[in-house]
């Protein structure tokens, strides 16, 4: 449950970093909410992958595919 937790809060964040691209023009800005980002995304394909595993032994291959395409 934790690992969803955590996914949960990594989609906000990364849906807040984009609204504040859309917002902000400013270059110097631009690039550290697009580091901020690419950050985010390394994390999430980390915890994504660390959720699956725990899905998968816990409910075996078949209901797993349905939650974690």
């Amino acid at each position: 449950m934790r690992c969803l937790d955590e996914l949960q809060a990594l989609y906000a964040e990364a849906i807040k970093i984009l609204d504040e691209l859309l917002i902000c023009r400013s270059a110097a800005i631009v690039r550290g909410l697009c580091a901020r980002f690419h950050i985010l995304q390394e994390y999430f394909v980390m915890r994504y992958n660390e959720a699956r595993a725990l899905a998968h032994s816990a409910f075996g291959r078949a209901k797993t595919v349905l939650s974690f395409p």
